[in-house]
């Protein structure tokens, strides 16, 4: 396989170097050459027939509303969870192969599938795992229909060179104008609680995207029928769709998308320990002017050649602090990168930019003044999870009894504990919006983000 064209999965061919400033290193993630079948001969077989029993028990054929030999047009069936802020969230690894024989060929002429893919596949990115763990990327119907198959229950963190026997979590929908739409690979006990015969509506949640059934890499298989009989149409329209003759999406997507899908400050690099673990990523978001350094990351979806990425540290006021650029130098579908950078010294919220296209993708950073020697980053004292969504735990090595104060990045605050002189508070933070807030309790201070 032509590496230009491997796409993202979990494996790290790059190193750090940790100690040069303005150091530029990459982390390029690839599938190898397992291209088993989303879904097997005997399951495509079974779903037909169980699908088709269904809705002939539901009387849907006789409902089908089809006014023209035209289907209806297929909203994007992904989309961010709630409280889910990333700048993007996946790229597009297989689509539907349009070679008759034993080659590929995609409906752009490209190679972006395998033999006999009868789908798109729509990968999790960056950092899959997390994002199954944390419900971040959900399904969505794609148009208005009712369900006349689904399954829930199966294992959900298949990956490259595991056990890929058992099912895989779906829905299938069956619309007014005849046709179908499957959605597999779903997680377990994700799938929408509402049974067969039941109409879900478009845009409405179906399921989280995750990795069950014959699957080596967290992603959305979305597949879409023409009529009853699993005739195969394909909703991206190119030169080389000989499936149907125009797209069958609302808007369709270009084949090369550039994005930067996500900016990001660790500590330390991220780790992605052997599949199925989840990644952990070592994110930071509140330093003091000791730490001196971080590492400054840009996750990108379809990198051109040459092109370049415009990145900024800028100061609270809006100047610049630190600016440089970085180019593509070849065709990866999903890419990450990093750089080791100075901080900033003096306290005050600044902000990290990722341009491309002229669009930014950004987050917000914020240095605070020297801790106490007890603070909780110089001795040991913890604040977790974070992120947190409903409740934040704080581990308190003194036996002082200390106010506690959560602020907002506008230095309001938002939650008021008078005294706290427990080992281990809890704090309910589900009234809370997502974002970056400042815990103080007495003379320490410490971030977190709410998602």
């Amino acid at each position: 396989m032509n590496k230009k064209l491997l796409f993202a999965s979990l494996f790290v061919i790059a190193t750090y170097n940790l100690t040069a400033q303005n150091t530029e290193s990459d982390i390029v993630y690839h599938t190898p050459d397992d291209h088993s079948a989303c879904i097997s001969a005997l399951e495509y077989a079974e779903m037909l027939q169980q699908s088709n029993e269904n809705a002939s028990r539901l009387n849907l054929n006789g409902k089908i509303q089809k006014k023209s030999t035209a289907l209806e047009p297929l909203d994007w069936p992904v989309k961010k969870a709630d409280g889910f802020n990333d700048c993007d969230y996946y790229i597009i690894t297989k689509h539907v192969d349009h070679d008759k024989t034993t080659g590929i060929k995609d409906y752009n002429c490209g190679a972006r599938t395998y033999d006999g893919h009868r789908g798109t596949d729509i990968t999790l990115w960056p950092y899959p795992f997390y994002k199954i763990d944390h419900n971040q990327v959900e399904v969505v119907a794609a148009k208005t229909g009712v369900i006349v198959n689904k399954a829930d229950g199966f294992f959900d963190k298949k990956c490259v060179g595991s056990d890929n026997s058992g099912g895989g979590n779906y829905v299938m929908l069956q619309h007014s104008d005849g046709s179908r739409t499957l959605y597999y690979h779903m997680k377990k006990n994700s799938v929408t609680t509402k049974a067969i015969g039941a109409t879900i509506l478009k845009g409405e949640y179906i399921g989280v995207v995750a990795s069950s059934g014959s699957s080596n890499i967290p992603h959305l298989h979305f597949e879409v029928w023409a009529d009853n009989k699993a005739t195969l149409v394909d909703p991206f329209y190119g030169t080389c769709n000989t499936l149907n003759a125009t797209s069958l999406w609302t808007t369709q997507k270009p084949y090369l998308d550039p994005t930067i899908s996500k900016v990001s400050i660790h500590n330390a690099k991220p780790t992605s320990p052997a599949c199925p673990e989840t990644e952990v990523l070592n994110e930071k978001y509140t330093f003091v002017p000791e730490d001196y350094e971080a590492l400054f990351y840009i996750h990108k979806r379809d990198e051109e050649i040459d092109v370049p990425v415009y990145l900024r540290i800028k100061n609270p006021n809006g100047s610049v602090f630190n600016s440089w650029e970085s180019k593509g130098t070849t065709t990866w579908n999903g890419i990450t990168r990093s750089w080791l950078k100075t901080l900033p010294t003096q306290p005050g919220i600044y902000t990290f930019e990722a341009e491309l296209h002229g669009k930014v993708c950004s987050t917000p950073f914020e240095i605070v003044a020297t801790l106490a020697t007890n603070s909780f980053e110089k001795n040991q004292n913890r604040l977790y999870p974070n992120p947190a969504q409903n409740i934040l735990t704080i581990d308190w090595n003194s036996n002082e009894p200390e106010p506690l104060f959560i602020k907002n990045q506008l230095g309001q605050i938002v939650i008021q504990k008078s005294k706290i002189n427990e080992s281990k508070t809890t704090i309910d933070i589900s009234g809370l919006s997502p974002g970056l807030y400042l815990v103080q309790l007495g003379n320490e201070t410490h971030k977190f983000i709410k998602e």
